[in-house]
């Protein structure tokens, strides 16, 4: 799109809502575990040792996690794609022997009940667990960089297409497979995730081949405007966001292991384990207003009607959140009748769902100022705001668990989560006012690469 052309709302929804869709189904992965999970001899211990597991194991895999953003940022020519896949993949495998190590080595253990506070029946569980997701790191990279190709090409019902096989082999592991406890989750996630890398491969391939060989592009007026490409070029553009998904993501175990120091642990480890997904499953859709930034702003004038239709978003998804919280029919419902909770567990959660609301709220904006800081190709900022929010966490939990020790930890989980959002909301939306300037009437292109050694 053109930098002069104003951004059409119809450009806006031709792009986001095969995103929402593909949020909406991705998202729906971690409660259908959830739900299989209920349904277990004790889901108590099932539940505490998936979430305990997969949040760490996803702090592990962060790196992989930006796969997406670098290569819709970087993959203008299938010399670049390839670079790109070749780091991935190499990283992915690496990590992907960390995940194992934990699984296998008495030292998995000992981070489990040592450094999470589980358990040692929590512990014992979350091991079979990550043995189960260690196939993730490859295929997440994976999946990134082709996904990456269709958002380039403005064609996102291709991700849609995949997620979609994504949840069907997961549901069919999920609920057709013998084998019971929190490793069928972790075999289905696998599973799906395997599906859906295969499916974009496939649809994407043809996009890849359409990309300009290195010498073509650098002919292009477009190229005029990029700095030569080097590994340089990548680690300045992918390093902040390492750090941040790195930080980001290693939110999770940190509030696991701050709730793990509450009076009943396992009850609080478990209940933001239900709690935690429910509020990305109805806000998931926000989600995509970080892709549909990077890509189609460009400058003043399309960030604008961009921002107006992310805040709009966010409101209308946080309205939805606020309603399963406050409206009891709804709340009892999700509790008690999709996820049967047992009773002890029921009473620990519901005082959570009343502020549940606040989270959407703030991961809308965040995803929309992210977004929009992400087509700059200007990416610091993202990795100071991540450190700080993990400061502003921990802070805050020990804050609370020192002067409020017999805190509800459903509700601490909560507040912690809201406390990493807003702090990145405030940081990185600071930074988009100023460099888009919406603050006043000035004509700024914020696409243009920045001079050697910008941040």
């Amino acid at each position: 799109m053109p930098a002069s052309q104003q951004l059409r709302l119809r450009q806006i929804l031709e792009f986001y809502l095969p995103l929402v869709l593909t949020s909406q189904m991705m998202t729906l992965s971690t409660p259908l575990i959830n739900l299989r999970l209920s349904r277990t001899g004790d889901p108590q211990l099932e539940f505490a040792a998936f979430s305990v597991c997969f949040g760490l194991l996803v702090l592990f895999n962060a790196p992989m996690l930006v796969s997406r953003d670098v290569g819709a940022g970087l993959a203008e020519s299938r010399p670049r794609f390839r670079r790109l896949m070749r780091h991935s993949l190499g990283i992915g495998l690496a990590i992907s022997a960390l995940d194992l190590f934990l699984g296998l080595s008495p030292w998995g253990a000992t981070i489990f009940t040592e450094v999470l506070h589980s358990t040692p029946r929590v512990a014992a569980r979350a091991q079979e667990v990550a043995l189960g997701l260690s196939p993730l790191p490859a295929l997440v990279g994976a999946r990134g960089l082709f996904s990456a190709l269709a958002m380039r090409a403005h064609r996102t019902r291709l991700l849609t297409e995949a997620t979609a096989a994504r949840l069907i082999c997961l549901c069919a592991i999920l609920f057709l497979s013998p084998i019971r406890g929190a490793v069928v989750g972790a075999l289905a996630l696998s599973g799906g995730i395997l599906a859906e890398t295969v499916w974009i491969a496939i649809r994407a391939w043809p996009l890849l081949q359409a990309l300009p060989e290195e010498a073509d592009f650098v002919r292009t007026e477009e190229a005029a405007t990029r700095q030569h490409f080097t590994n340089r070029t990548i680690a300045r553009f992918a390093m902040p966001l390492v750090v941040s998904a790195i930080a980001w993501t290693a939110l999770r175990p940190v509030i696991n292991g701050i709730l793990g120091r509450t009076a009943d642990s396992e009850a609080a480890q478990a209940s933001f384990g239900v709690l935690h997904p429910i509020v990305l499953l109805a806000a998931s859709a926000l989600w995509a207003l970080q892709a549909t930034g990077q890509i189609l702003v460009t400058d003043q004038r399309s960030a604008r009607p961009f921002l107006r239709f992310g805040i709009l978003a966010t409101l209308l998804f946080t309205t939805l959140v606020f309603g399963l919280g406050w409206i009891p029919p709804w709340r009892d419902w999700l509790l008690r009748e999709a996820f049967t909770l047992p009773q002890h567990l029921l009473d620990y959660v519901e005082p959570a769902m009343r502020v549940l609301f606040v989270a959407p709220l703030l991961l809308g904006l965040r995803a929309c100022f992210k977004g929009m800081i992400l087509a700059t190709r200007r990416t610091g900022i993202i990795s100071i705001s991540a450190v700080i929010d993990v400061i502003g966490v921990l802070t805050v939990g020990t804050l609370v668990l020192h002067f409020w020790p017999a805190v509800n930890g459903a509700v601490l989980g909560i507040l912690l989560v809201v406390t990493a959002e807003g702090i990145e909301t405030l940081v990185i939306g600071r930074s988009v006012s100023q460099r888009y300037g919406l603050q006043r009437n000035l004509p700024v292109d914020p696409v243009e690469d920045p001079p050697s050694g910008a941040a």
